[in-house]
Formats: C-alpha cells, structure tokens, sequence
C-alpha cells in the first residue's frame, strides 16, 4: 500500500461495491484472518501532489487486548481520522502542530469538511530537538527493551520523568519552555541550555554540604581539639541558616587535594580556617598516604591559598554512592540516515562511592544538594540504617549527579574526569570513521575532520576565550586566541553548510 501510494497507483480494491465493503468491514469487526488484513481507506484521490491525500486510512485492525476495554473491540482510528474529529467535537479553538505535520492539514480539514465539523485554527511551530538523544517513542522503547537504561524515569532518557528524576525542576523546566517562544525556525538543542536553566533555579536554595572519596587522606592537626564549630548552610542566603559541624585533630580530604599540598604552606580549610603544612608523607609511588599540619587560624589571608572541603574523621560520616551519566547517543546530530544503534553510547553511568557530613542522612527523595567543589546532586534514595538484607551493612544514601550548564569538568573528580573524556574521544573517534559524517579536508593535508569534531573544538577554544577574558589577559593573547575560534567556525560552516550556532 505504500509503494503504490508513492507511485500513485489504485488499489485493486478501490472500486469494490458498497456491499463488498460492508461484507470487509464485518470481517473486520469480528477480527477474521481475512478482515485482519483489511483497512478503511478514504476515497479521495490518487493523483494527489499531497502523498497525504492519496485515500489516507481512516480504520486499521490491531488485535491485542485494550487496557480499558479489553478484546470488545477490533478496529480502531487513525490518529489522522481521530484527531480532526476530537478537536471540533471537544471545542478547541487552536490546534498547536509541530511544522512536522504540515503536509497533514490537508487531510485534517478534509475530513472536517467531509462530515461537516467546525474547523479549529491551525497554528504551526518548530520542533525542539535535542542532541545527543532521539525522542522518537519507538526509539526510545528499543533502549528500554533492550536494557541499555534501567527503564523510562533512567535519569539518562529524555523523558519528563527521566529529567526530574536526574535533578530537574519543574519551575526550570516551565522558564526553559517559555524562553523557546513558538518559532518555526528548525532548533537542534544543546542539554547545557536546559540545564543552566535549572541551575539558577536551585542555586539559591541548595544547602551547602561537604563529602570527600572513600578513599581519603588523614591530615593530623597540630593543635586542633575536638569540638564543634556553625558553619552557614548557604554562603549568600542567609535564610537558610547554619549548623554545626564537627572538628577534630584529625581531618580528611581528596587525593586530589592531599597532592597539591606543600610543606610549609598555608592551606584553607573551607568553613574551618588557614592550616600550615609541615609533613606531606607519600608512598613509593609518589601518591599521599598522610599529612601533618599545624592550626594558623589567626592568619585570615586566603587569597592566594589552595582551598580544600574536609571532614572530621571521628564524626558518623555516611557513607554515599554518587552516580555521575553521559548521553545515550555518542554523536551530537542524528542525520536522516543514520541508524541510530550505531551510535549508542556503551559507558553511560559511573557509580562513585563518597563518604558525606552527618547531616546528610537527612535528606529525602528528591532533595537536591551542592557538596562543595563537586557540584550538584539530587537524592534518589536516602540513607537507611537499617542493615541490608544478607549483606549486614547500611544501605547507602544514593545521589545523582545534577548538570549546571557548564562545559567545564574540572571541580569534579578525577576518576568522574577521567570518565567523561574517555567518552568524548570514543565519540570523535567514531565520528572520524563514520562514513555518514561530513567530512571537511584541512591545509590540504591527508587529514580529515568532521563538523561534529570542529564543533567540538569550537566549544572548547570559546570556553578558551571566556577564561582570558575572566582573567583579563594581555589583549594579544585574546586576538589570537579569538582569531583561531574565528578560523574554527569558518571551517564548520565548510563542513557542515551552515553556520555555527551554539
């Protein structure tokens, strides 16, 4: 039936009798072999330049158990026939269509004509689509059915339940739909939008909390008596509050933090004060095994001091299994002929396991958190203390990891780090050997790069540019390092045949 709809041929059926059709039509009703095969057809005309005028389907079969009405029923509507009739019925005045089914108002307004209905107005507007993903139902079913996420609220799928699940507010979600207007111009959305919507959503309102790798260093401080100190909860929202945080001569920190201490320095304990480093002990590997330092409390200078997050490690820290994600699909823009299987993303989730402050076996389902110098987290399951089943251990609070907008990774943890750079050059490798990619030949040379890979590239030198003007380089620098982000999008639009947009 579709290839004769392509070629504008009529179906052999076309011209049966109006008994001949009721005589299918019962067929069908009653789910036969031969009505099973059946569909009702509109006859309009063959010939149509519209492919959707080409006697459209008004009734098919499906011969499955309804979830309401159960096996009553064997033929049902098409959406196309339905849809026209439910909107003139229920009284809607405006239709609002996604530019994608433009060739189908045709048909939409024939069949209201056909069966005299009021026509509700039309008003067309762009499709959002977003990279690194597909939205299609169906395509999204296969990733659930094949278990590659855990089902349809996986924090990695581009569902409503998926993105609230991974820390979304519906108040983002609201700003970041009414900032899109209602264009007509086709947009290919980048996550970092939607989510720097979210970030200022929570970022005023996001207690304050600190949390170190499992895997931490003691620092053994001169000095130091145990006891407790007020930090505030919030460093500009003074209505939050604070609390009470434990201190004690002996303090835990990051690998990553025990590395760059040095001896004699002076070292800010964020919430704490300045500590002087006497002793950085390492193993033969060079890696820090301990640190001795000593209180310097009375020194308030932290301007040029390497600022660290800590914790007490007497105090009853919880014990948490931070999950960070990646995108689903490896390359940024599905194009027509990809198949998008070929693209799907093999890495997608890193667990973490962190120790927390006491207070956070406080938070609840759905109680999004910053840990300092970590970003943000929403809880996903609280702490129990309860022992699990079997196991004879506390069941772990369970934090996802909250995207804030930024391209930059380097606050988070190194093996976090390591895990989404591995994932980005598997992709740029990929895009390189994917012969659906559009290519682009550089200097002449035997080298060939993709759109995908400039782009890449581009956010990369822009983010380049943004930190010497933040740091506010010599102008030199800037215009070289502006002319080489100028090159880079000259070269996209070589590429790809349109212009760079971020």
């Amino acid at each position: 039936m579709k290839l004769q709809r392509e070629q504008k041929q009529e179906s052999a059926n076309r011209n049966n009798t109006v008994e001949r059709n009721l005589s299918l039509w019962q067929e069908m009703q009653q789910g036969t072999p031969l009505g099973l095969k059946c569909c009702v057809r509109a006859k309009i005309s063959m010939e149509a330049a519209n492919g959707c005028m080409r006697d459209p389907t008004l009734y098919r079969c499906k011969d499955m158990i309804h979830p309401r009405t159960g096996s009553r029923y064997r033929v049902y509507p098409t959406y196309d026939f339905a849809c026209p009739i439910v909107d003139s019925v229920e009284g809607v005045t405006h239709a609002l269509r996604t530019t994608e089914y433009h060739d189908r108002d045709e048909q939409y307004f024939w069949v209201l004509d056909a069966l005299n209905l009021r026509k509700p107005y039309i008003y067309e507007y762009s499709r959002l689509n977003l990279m690194h993903t597909v939205l299609s139902k169906r395509k999204l079913t296969w990733f659930v059915d094949t278990g590659v996420v855990d089902g349809w609220d996986d924090p990695r799928m581009p569902t409503v339940r998926g993105v609230l699940r991974r820390g979304m507010t519906v108040e983002a979600l609201r700003q970041f739909i009414a900032a899109q207007g209602s264009s007509r111009s086709v947009v290919m959305m980048d996550w970092d939008k939607l989510w720097a919507f979210n970030k200022k959503v929570v970022d005023p309102v996001a207690p304050r909390h600190v949390a170190v790798a499992e895997q931490s260093v003691p620092v053994t401080v001169r000095g130091l008596q145990a006891g407790t100190i007020r930090v505030a909860w919030h460093p500009k929202n003074a209505s939050l509050g604070d609390h009470e945080v434990d201190i004690g001569p002996e303090l835990l920190v990051d690998h990553v933090d025990a590395n760059c201490m040095t001896v004699g320095s002076n070292v800010t304990f964020i919430g704490l004060g300045n500590l002087r480093i006497v002793e950085v002990h390492r193993d033969a590997h060079g890696v820090p095994v301990s640190v001795l330092a000593e209180t310097n409390l009375e020194d308030r200078n932290y301007k040029n001091t390497l600022k660290v997050t800590w914790l007490c490690s007497k105090a009853q820290l919880v014990p948490c299994t931070c999950f960070f994600f990646d995108h689903i699909i490896r390359k940024a823009v599905l194009t027509r002929d990809d198949d998008f299987k070929q693209f799907v993303s093999k890495n997608t989730k890193l667990k973490v396991p962190m120790l927390g402050d006491p207070l956070m076996r406080k938070l609840r389902k759905g109680d999004i958190i910053q840990i300092q110098r970590k970003g943000y987290f929403v809880c996903d399951q609280p702490y129990d203390p309860d022992t699990i089943r079997h196991v004879g251990q506390p069941a772990p609070l369970v934090l996802f990891f909250v995207p804030d907008g930024s391209q930059s990774i380097t606050t988070l943890p190194q093996v976090v780090q390591d895990f989404y750079q591995q994932n980005k050059l598997d992709a740029h490798h990929q895009g390189s050997n994917n012969s659906n990619s559009s290519p682009v030949r550089q200097g002449g040379g035997s080298v060939q790069v993709t759109a995908e890979e400039i782009g890449a590239k581009i956010k990369d030198v822009g983010n380049h540019v943004r930190d010497l003007k933040s740091k506010k380089a010599d102008k030199a620098t800037i215009d070289a390092a502006v002319s080489q982000l100028l090159k880079l999008k000259a070269e996209y639009k070589e590429a790809s045949g349109t212009e760079w947009k971020p």
